[in-house]
This record gives C-alpha cells, sequence and structure tokens, in this order.
C-alpha cells in the first residue's frame, strides 16, 4: 500500500514477510577484497557440494552493507536523532535443473535466507557464508523432495518454462558516494520547519522527518559475475494530522527525495510547503464528506500514477502468470488493445531522473545479477510484453529476463516494477482535460464529476479466489460542476476492477508528475516510481472511506 510513507502492498496469498535487524557494523574492507572473499567461498562450496546426490546447479551470494541517519522533529521539538548500520548476508542456492528447481512450488513462495554480519575480514566473511551456505542447502533439498512430488501428482501448467533462466555473466563496479549529513545541522532543520505547526490546536501531530540512506551491494554468482552497487538516498517528510467534528481521520503528507543535499528543498521551501500542509488541513476539517458515487473523474498525474501501478503493474509482473490461484489478468491479451491507442506504457530501470525529480525506481543490475532493461509493455495502447525475473515463461519471447529480479534483504526475487513511465501522444492541457469532463456532465445530465489530486496511496487484489480489485485512498478531492466551479471534499475511496477502468480511460494531458514510493509483495519492500501525465476516466466509482467515531482530545495540546 502506498502511504505518505510510500508503501505500496499487494494482497497475496500469505503474509508479506519482512525482515529488519539493524546492528553496528564494524569496520570494512576493501571492496575488491570483499568481492574476492565471496568468490573464494563460492567456488569452495560449489565444489565441495558437487558429489551430493542434488548438487547446486547455481549459487549466487549477496551482501548488503547498509548505513542510516535519522531526524526527526514534531511541533518545534526533536524527538529522534540516531544513526545505525547493518551488514546482511544473502544466498540463493538452487537444486535441481533450471527448468524445475527447489523453487518451483506454486506461487514462489519467497523462503527467508539471511543472516548478519560484518565486513571486519575476509575470514570472516566466508565463515558467515559457510554457515548460511549449508544452511540453504539443506533447506533447498528439502524443497525439491517437496517439488518432484508435487510434480507427480499436480498437472504443470507452466510447460518449458525456467525457474532460473539463463543470464550473461556481467563485470559492474560504481563508485563509492560519500554522505553529507551533519546531524546538529539537519535537526536545526527539522526543529525550524515542524514549528510551523505549532500554535494550531487542532493538530494532533506536526512533524519534520530527515534522513539518508546508504547502501552498498556486492553481488557474485557461480555463472562468474561480480556486481558491486552504491545507492544513496537524502529524504525529507513533512507530515501533519487532525480529526473532523465527525470524527474523522485527516493526514497530509509531502516527501522530497534526493541523491544529493542539494536536491532537496531550501529551508525556506520547506516552511512554505508546511503551511500549505496547515492551510489544506484547516480547510478539509471543513469539507463535507462525499456520498458514494459513479461518473467521470480526473487523475493528477501522480494520483493516475498511483492507479496504473496498482491495477496495471502488479499485473504485468511475469512470475505471478505461472501462479494458478493468480487471476492472470493479462496472460491472454498480448497483442490486444488495452489502453487507447494514443497511450503507451514504459518500465525503465535506467532512468535516474525526471525533471528535477530522482527517481527511487532507479537501479543498474537487479538481485539477479541482470542488468536492468528498458520494456515498453504497452505500445499504442497494445499489450506486447512483461516484466521478469529469470523465473519465465514457456512461450516464445517470454523466456528470458529483461532484469526485473528485485527484493528486499532476506527473500527470494520475484519479477517486481522499476520506474513506470506513462507515454501520450498528442495530449491535451489540464485545461482541455477538465472541458472534455464537463461535456460529459451535460451530455449524461450528472450534477458534478470529481478531481483526486493527492492521495496516500492504494493496493490491489490479484487472487482469484476474491475479488479482482483496486483501491486507490486520495485525501484531497474536488467535486467539479458543470459551470466549471469547485467544492473540496473528503472521506472517499476509489475503488474498481482493473478491465472495467481501463475500458473507460479516455484521454491524458501533457502535466506529467512523479511519485516516489516503496512497493510491498512477496519479495518485500522495493523503491519504485511512477510517473504518469492526469487522465479523464469516464466511468470510476467510490465509496464512503473508513471513519473513526473518536473526537478530537478535549485538553489542548502541550504549550498552548
Amino acid at each position: 500500500m502506498l502511504k505518505p510513507v510510500q508503501r505500496c502492498q499487494r494482497v497475496i496469498g500469505f503474509s508479506v514477510l519482512l525482515f529488519f535487524v539493524g546492528v553496528i557494523s564494524a569496520d570494512r574492507i576493501d571492496d575488491q577484497n570483499v568481492i574476492n572473499a565471496m568468490e573464494e567461498e563460492l567456488v569452495r562450496s560449489m565444489s565441495a557440494l558437487a558429489e551430493r546426490p542434488d548438487p547446486p546447479f547455481y549459487i549466487s551470494y549477496e551482501i548488503t552493507d547498509s548505513f542510516q541517519a535519522r531526524v526527526s522533529s514534531a511541533f518545534g521539538r526533536i524527538t529522534r536523532s540516531s544513526e545505525s548500520a547493518g551488514t546482511y548476508y544473502d544466498v540463493d542456492l538452487r537444486v535441481g535443473k533450471p527448468e524445475m528447481d527447489n523453487t518451483h512450488l506454486a506461487n514462489r513462495r519467497a523462503f527467508p535466507r539471511v543472516a548478519l554480519g560484518s565486513l571486519a575480514n575476509q575470514d570472516g566473511i566466508r565463515n558467515n557464508l559457510w554457515l548460511l551456505t549449508d544452511r540453504s542447502f539443506k533447506q533447498a533439498s528439502e524443497q525439491l523432495v517437496n517439488v518432484r512430488t508435487q510434480s507427480e501428482i499436480q498437472i504443470d501448467t507452466d510447460g518449458p518454462a525456467f525457474d532460473l533462466a539463463p543470464a550473461i555473466k556481467v563485470s559492474h563496479s560504481e563508485r563509492d558516494q560519500s554522505i553529507r549529513f551533519a546531524r546538529a545541522e539537519w535537526e536545526k532543520r527539522m526543529q525550524r520547519v515542524s514549528n510551523v505547526f505549532n500554535g494550531h490546536p487542532t493538530l494532533l501531530s506536526g512533524n519534520a522527518q530527515a534522513s539518508v540512506v546508504k547502501n552498498v551491494r556486492f553481488f557474485v554468482n557461480s555463472e562468474g559475475s561480480r556486481i558491486q552497487s552504491d545507492e544513496l538516498m537524502y529524504t525529507i517528510v513533512l507530515s501533519a494530522a487532525t480529526k473532523a467534528d465527525d470524527g474523522s481521520n485527516l493526514s497530509l503528507s509531502k516527501l522530497f527525495h534526493a541523491r544529493k543535499p542539494s536536491g532537496l528543498p531550501t529551508n525556506r521551501e520547506l516552511t512554505r510547503t508546511a503551511d500549505e500542509i496547515v492551510t489544506m488541513l484547516i480547510n478539509l476539517r471543513n469539507a463535507p464528506n462525499i456520498e458514494p458515487y459513479t461518473g467521470p473523474a480526473i487523475l493528477s498525474g501522480r494520483a493516475a500514477g498511483v492507479l496504473f501501478h496498482e491495477i496495471l503493474g502488479h499485473r504485468l509482473e511475469g512470475h505471478r502468470l505461472k501462479q494458478t490461484n493468480d487471476a492472470q489478468t493479462f496472460k491472454d491479451k498480448i497483442n490486444q488493445r488495452v489502453l487507447p491507442e494514443s497511450m503507451s506504457v514504459v518500465f525503465d530501470p535506467s532512468l535516474e531522473k525526471f525533471g528535477d525529480t530522482d527517481l527511487l525506481g532507479m537501479y543498474a543490475f537487479d538481485n539477479e545479477g541482470v542488468k536492468g532493461q528498458k520494456v515498453r509493455v504497452i505500445e499504442g495502447g497494445i499489450l506486447k510484453r512483461f516484466l521478469f525475473g529469470r523465473s519465465t515463461l514457456a512461450d516464445d519471447g517470454f523466456r528470458e529476463s529483461n532484469g526485473h529480479g528485485r527484493k528486499a534483504v532476506g527473500l527470494t526475487s520475484v519479477a517486481r516494477q522499476s520506474n513506470l513511465l506513462v507515454e501520450v501522444e498528442d495530449p491535451y492541457t489540464p485545461a482541455e482535460l477538465e472541458e472534455q469532463m464537463i461535456a460529459i456532465l451535460k451530455e449524461r445530465d450528472l450534477e458534478y464529476g470529481l478531481y483526486f489530486d493527492d492521495i496516500v496511496g492504494g493496493f490491489t487484489i490479484t487472487q482469484r479466489s476474491l475479488p479482482n480489485s483496486f483501491t486507490v485512498r486520495p485525501v484531497v478531492v474536488y467535486k467539479i460542476f458543470q459551470d466549471g466551479s469547485r467544492e473540496l471534499v473528503r472521506g472517499v475511496d476509489l475503488i474498481g476492477t482493473p478491465l472495467a477502468v481501463f475500458d473507460s480511460v479516455i484521454a491524458a494531458a501533457d502535466d506529467m508528475a512523479v511519485f516516489n514510493g516503496q512497493c510491498g509483495a512477496e519479495s518485500g519492500m522495493v523503491p519504485v516510481s511512477a510517473i504518469s501525465p492526469s487522465i479523464l476516466v469516464g466511468q470510476i466509482e467510490v465509496q464512503r472511506a473508513s471513519q473513526s467515531r473518536a473526537i478530537l482530545p478535549i485538553l489542548p495540546p502541550p504549550g498552548v
């Protein structure tokens, strides 16, 4: 689910497994020595296990060296100021054969294979990998027995697909990026910004948070690949919350991401943003609740980006097309029209920025050692391709990874989204898009349409055993009347089914906007981006959002 912290979570057949343990790591040895130690232990493991009845045909080692610093302030007071570091060891070990290995069981459920350690010396690295490899091999051997048993009593719907498709040997190394995060300075900045929320007794929270996260990833596999990547991201989050008199919970947040501090807003810009949050929350408290509605609507670029991520992106992740309990909405729609012919959809992990905005979904190589590739999934409204990691389909054209095998630490990689980009030929202006919606209102004799301006996120269901639906949760929504006037409303969720919404997309504008987020699914949380223009949808449905019955605190906040 995409939220102010921008999280997206699919509803799947088992609970999402998140694994995080923070430890302070010891000093790190030279990067090249880390890679060398990993390779030496990998070669030893492959050789030592070669005599087993079902030896590994593939092993990969991944080590993630992580550092994080965070400063949080509420109503002008520092509430947290901390640093943490940790080193995480991860093994992917396969037994069987590439067409059917130990991961072949239905749903490709992720199994945690992670250990904590340090990069203090090569002996320590090899010792950690040895223990984790031994555990992974025992687990994989048990899994393979189950796979073979199931294959004898169940119909194989995959055909000659790959559980681990072939990939070329690669070598890649990135320059170390230094962290520029003076905590004392950032504490003063966050105090100053969060102080804007003081003096507003109806606010239940008013926070400013700054953080920096650096992940250095080392990857080697038995195919000879060697990858060292260096990821650095700075983030500022401004958020506030209140309650309406009827008990409705109201919250707003603004996030800013940049790979360098210079790419973040200035103090003046942050203060102005905090003022805008306060003003909008006050307006929302006084806004009426909206009734359930069906009719035309315009979604801003950010809202449309979330919609495409939820109702399209998750259904194009290739491993789901191999799951018998998945609805497989688009599996049989290759070379069929799914969007207007003026619209195309691309996933491109090589995009670092869009305009002045750094994109979270950017990476050079995925977690399976494959170069991230630009994938044009929809061309001129026609569905052409899916996203794949190394678990692929039997069909011609779908038997290779396109570099979208992704995961969080400790989980098994599956096909995941990267940077989603909606392209439009001959787009309209936002004003022209609104004119089209007003024309629809008059034609259908409807009082108003809706404009979704800002959202907190969304989630989707792709299982066959549940309604194949989605929910997008907007926080700033306007009624647009036939005369063009607007009224702010609240208390609404945008709901629907994927094919019905796609059939109702009419046109798009030229006002591209970026939504950066963290998306959660089987392989954990991964960073993603969605870039989309505003879109006009001929028919959408909204329902009332959940509502609390609690009233505002009786006592005023401290200091008021």
